[in-house]
């Protein structure tokens, strides 16, 4: 018997085969949207890092003489020893980000998160980035041997944002130079 055409199950076959075909490509496709959406907030942190190493930069200096009464270092001349407690960071954001409406974040180490025993100066401090809710931490420390160099004070910036029901974060650590 000659039969021309395809029969009901073989056309039923190839639309399960179809159909488990479509939608893998499907569940990759979300799976990308995924990945980008993190490497686009991870891309993000890490500029605000950079971002936030260099305003310090331009905060903590070793060449300069504080003004008399600026509560700095008391008015003496700055020096490798004492320069970082000089150290601020430019800040005038009043917007509250965070996790949901009105939540604010109120520790360095949030769950999943946590670098401990680290402990940041400062921090956190809000900031809205290239579209991005994120905190701020940052720490510096005195010039040591030990962690920094023995001439430039080291300052560990850590980046902290919430994706997908936990927190996330970035860490940078840089050298804050002396002699500009």
């Amino acid at each position: 018997m000659n039969s021309r055409g395809f029969s009901l199950v073989e056309v039923l076959i190839a639309m399960v085969i179809v159909t488990i075909g479509v939608l893998g490509g499907a569940r990759l496709l979300g799976m990308g949207i995924m990945r980008t959406t993190q490497a686009k907030k991870m891309t993000a942190a890490n500029h605000l890092a950079n971002q936030i190493v260099e305003r310090l930069r331009l905060e903590v200096r070793y060449d300069i003489e504080p003004p008399a009464g600026s509560g700095t270092v008391g008015g003496a001349a700055f020096t490798a020893a004492d320069a970082w407690k000089a150290e601020r960071l430019p800040y005038s954001s009043n917007d509250l980000v965070g996790p949901g409406a009105g939540a604010a974040l109120t520790t360095c180490n949030p769950p999943g998160e946590d670098d401990s025993p680290a402990t940041y100066n400062v921090g956190p401090l809000p900031f809205s980035f290239e579209g991005n809710s994120f905190w701020v931490c940052y720490r510096i420390e005195a010039p040591n041997t030990a962690n920094c160099l023995a001439d430039a004070a080291c300052a560990t910036v850590k980046v902290i944002w919430f994706e997908a029901g936990r927190y996330r974060a970035h860490r940078t650590m840089a050298f804050l130079a002396s002699g500009r």
